[in-house]
């Protein structure tokens, strides 16, 4: 009888901790790493994409910008912040940022295809402006062909939640991209498709 008290009492205070540890996702406090849950610190999040990806870099690996930026603001080696550095030092995670410059989902279909995400808590996808851009095939929802958007987006989603059904995954839709290298919002690609035809396909 002593025992099962004992076990109830020792249960009971493990669920009070989980349901502290989630009610601190989402305001872990940023750069402070105060209250981070603890089931979440040190996991693997892997972050893909284009070189939107790549300039967030990681907390281990900023990466720096120099230049004039749209509004005429000049930057000399300045540390780029965002969402992926946030994610980091907000849930305790560590990336691997995979992000590549002028790269699409198509391009990198093999490589994605061929990781292993058993052990992957976190999973960021944004592609969208290149393959816009570079006129890579739409497809259509439930395609399953890699050598289109939609099909390889989707092959890429069965291959994580097939190696890990416990891993979450994030998908961003393409940003609103200004007249740039010859293509923007209001371009339409050689195939008749607008950037956003990329982002309603997520």
């Amino acid at each position: 009888d002593t025992a099962i008290k004992k076990d109830i009492t020792n249960l009971d205070s493990q669920y009070k901790d989980i349901v502290k540890q989630i009610e601190n996702i989402g305001t872990g406090g940023g750069s402070t790493n105060t209250g981070i849950p603890t089931f979440l610190k040190g996991k693997k999040y892997i972050a893909i994409g284009d070189s939107i990806v790549d300039y967030q870099g990681t907390t281990a690996n900023p990466k720096t910008y120099s230049g004039t930026d749209l509004q005429g603001t000049v930057h000399t080696d300045e540390v780029v912040k965002g969402y992926v550095q946030e994610i980091e030092n907000r849930y305790g995670l560590v990336c691997t940022n995979l992000g590549k410059g002028g790269h699409t989902i198509v391009s990198d279909y093999a490589d994605l295809m061929a990781l292993d995400y058993s052990d992957v808590a976190l999973v960021t996808i944004a592609y969208g402006c290149n393959d816009a851009r570079l006129n890579i095939p739409l497809g259509t929802v439930n395609s399953s062909d890699g050598t289109t958007f939609a099909g390889a987006l989707n092959n890429i989603l069965r291959k994580i939640y097939t190696d890990n059904p416990e891993c979450r995954v994030l998908v961003l839709t393409a940003l609103q991209r200004l007249y740039v290298s010859e293509f923007g919002i209001a371009t339409a690609n050689s195939n008749g498709n607008y950037l956003i035809d990329f982002v309603d396909m997520f």
